[in-house]
């Protein structure tokens, strides 16, 4: 019997313990954690994490002065969801053992007055039928915060550096609701720069300047200088007609040298010497030589002269209502044109008068803006009709001396025997 009455007995405590333990573990978070209530009304949920199974759960509500509840509720459905406004308090109850982990509970509230740091604070507990198998809480912070606040000034909380930016705040004197600003980093303010090092063309240069508010140093590498070289060049190989040369000069600061190339080229020689004079048909040619090494010839070459046209014949001449066109020929290389004869004025020109003289003769010879000459006055000095009269009869006479030949030949054949095929006439006994 007392055997059997210490195992009950530790049996209950261990019960009790473990309820207890489990009991203890159940976390209460309320959300929004920390808020701020400026015009009307906040809702609050609640959950629980860890709870035990219940058949029943209580909750309070505790506010803070500067707070009035509005509404509250469970979210979990039971046999009784009760909650009063008026004190805060709550029940929940299921007809077997429940989990109540998640979201439990939500409650609206609202600021009576502008004031900070309002406390709210949400306590459970948990029971089996009528024992207690454990209790949780939690609290949150909340600020009632003004419709139009009545800041203070502007305070420095954290004093801006070259590189690292400050913050400035206020805060409003009757809810004392804080307003944060940051201020940028300001930057270095450096001073001119200095010169340490001097560049040149062989090494570079070194300059820094100083921050005027931190004393912060920044220094900069200075490029090279470009080189100083004489102005003078020195030969250093002559070119020739064949090879190039080279010249140099020196940099007068750190000796470095500089080369250029003169390139070879021939030393011609001033004369020209004509090779062939221009015409109106081809160009002219002149030519000169190096008179270093007396070859690679240079030429250039002149323009063509213009043809020096004379008369040549008319071809028909112009009337009063026609013009009429004549033949010009150069009298170098023998190419023709032919020539408009302008329209005559009435009775300005006739077989015994002259052309007018409003009418250029395209023969040089008579001089540009001369009248054109009569008909009679056609033949120049220069003029070829009389060596084409002369061709013209020495080819009739050839044509008529070969039709000549060709008659003579035919009537030797003819007379030939053999080939006298004509028949015998007999004489008319009659006659």
């Amino acid at each position: 019997m007392k055997n059997t009455l210490c195992i009950l007995i530790c049996l209950v405590l261990t019960l009790g313990l473990s309820v207890a333990a489990f009991a203890s573990n159940t976390v209460v978070s309320i959300n929004p954690s920390q808020t701020e209530i400026k015009d009307g009304a906040t809702t609050f949920t609640v959950s629980l994490s860890n709870a035990p199974y219940v058949t029943s759960a209580l909750v309070n509500i505790t506010l803070d002065d500067g707070l009035s509840l509005v509404s509250g509720q469970w979210e979990n459905k039971g046999v009784i969801n009760d909650f009063a406004v008026s004190n805060g308090y709550g029940v929940i109850a299921f007809s077997e053992k429940t989990s109540l982990n998640g979201t439990v509970f939500s409650f609206t509230v609202k600021g009576n007055s502008p004031s900070s740091e309002q406390k709210i604070q949400v306590s459970f507990k948990f029971k089996n039928g009528s024992s207690n198998v454990g209790t949780a809480s939690a609290t949150t912070t909340v600020n009632v915060m003004c419709k139009a606040h009545s800041f203070s000034e502007w305070t420095a909380t954290k004093t801006q550096s070259c590189t690292e930016a400050g913050s400035i705040s206020r805060s409003c004197v009757v809810c004392k609701y804080t307003e944060t600003q940051d201020i940028p980093a300001t930057g270095h303010a450096y001073g001119e720069w200095q010169v340490n090092v001097q560049p040149n063309c062989y090494w570079e240069g070194m300059q820094k300047r100083v921050c005027a508010t931190c004393g912060m140093t920044e220094e900069e590498i200075m490029p090279k200088t470009e080189h100083l070289f004489e102005e003078q060049w020195t030969v250093v190989l002559s070119p020739t007609c064949y090879s190039d040369g080279l010249e140099t000069r020196a940099c007068t600061i750190c000796g470095d040298t500089e080369e250029k190339i003169i390139y070879s080229t021939h030393t011609y020689d001033d004369n020209w010497i004509i090779q062939s004079e221009p015409t109106c048909c081809f160009q002219g040619c002149q030519v000169r030589y190096c008179i270093e090494c007396g070859s690679v010839p240079e030429y250039v070459y002149t323009g063509k002269l213009d043809h020096n046209f004379i008369f040549d014949y008319i071809i028909f001449d112009s009337t009063e209502i026609e013009t009429g066109s004549m033949q010009v020929v150069c009298e170098y290389c023998g190419t023709t044109q032919i020539v408009e004869i302008p329209v005559k004025a009435p009775n300005e020109y006739d077989t015994d008068t002259n052309y007018s003289d409003d009418l250029s003769h395209p023969d040089p010879e008579y001089g540009r803006g001369d009248p054109i000459p009569t008909p009679d006055e056609y033949v120049s000095k220069d003029d070829n009709t009389t060596l084409y009269v002369v061709i013209s009869i020495i080819a009739v006479l050839l044509v008529g001396a070969g039709i000549a030949v060709l008659l003579i030949f035919k009537k030797k054949k003819s007379s030939d025997p053999i080939n006298d095929t004509e028949p015998y006439e007999f004489e008319n006994p009659e006659e």
